[in-house]
């Protein structure tokens, strides 16, 4: 369950909540409070199945990124394509929202087999978005089963760039430089072993 501080000292806590008693499924669920504990807002975002909110990320104007996967193709989800499928255990998506915490823009990405988005971070006024997948195909074509990296979008959501960089995206940062710290494994099959990569990006 993700807790994030915003920059005006209020707090975002992260989770998954049901809409309705008549529908067994989880959206999206964010509440904000005060330093003094107070309930400033709560909103859910998604579809008509699961959507498993994974991270929550502070954007330079107030707004808030959310990400991590989806089951839906409806509701909050206008991005869908048909060539995606929900049957696949659910693709990675991401959800701009602006001050007022209405959607700005949402992108989701995915393929045959699952996909998540789990960490982003602002990198030269480009928004950085790290995933995990085990699809080869559609989003995310590549020969390795499993693989994570990270995609780049412009602030109206266009995605920019995409890099392969390990087999799992597992935290992101700055140091107090200002560089970008990205710590990912890659898994070694035969000998059933998992050696950390630590990558610096200018």
């Amino acid at each position: 369950m993700p807790v994030y501080k915003l920059n005006n000292n209020n707090f975002v806590v992260g989770t998954f909540s049901s809409v309705t008693p008549e529908r067994e499924n989880y959206d999206f669920h964010i509440v904000e409070f005060d330093k003094d504990a107070n309930n400033i807002s709560e909103r859910n975002y998604g579809g008509y199945r699961n959507d498993h909110l994974m991270d929550i990320a502070e954007c330079p104007d107030g707004g808030l990124i959310l990400m991590g996967y989806s089951n839906s193709k409806d509701g909050d989800i206008k991005s869908w394509r048909d060539e995606l499928t929900y049957e696949n255990g659910g693709n990675a998506w991401v959800v701009r929202l602006g001050k007022n915490r209405e959607i700005k823009w949402e992108k989701i990405m995915g393929g045959t087999e699952i996909s998540w988005f789990r960490k982003a971070v602002y990198y030269n006024n480009k928004l950085l978005v790290a995933f995990h997948t085990t699809a080869t195909d559609i989003d995310f074509q590549s020969p390795e089963r499993s693989k994570g990296g990270f995609i780049v979008l412009d602030d109206q959501g266009n995605i920019t760039d995409k890099k392969y960089i390990g087999e799992d995206m597992i935290y992101c940062t700055f140091d107090s430089q200002g560089f970008l710290i990205m710590l990912t494994y890659n898994h070694d099959d035969y000998y059933g072993t998992y050696t950390p990569r630590l990558i610096k990006i200018r």
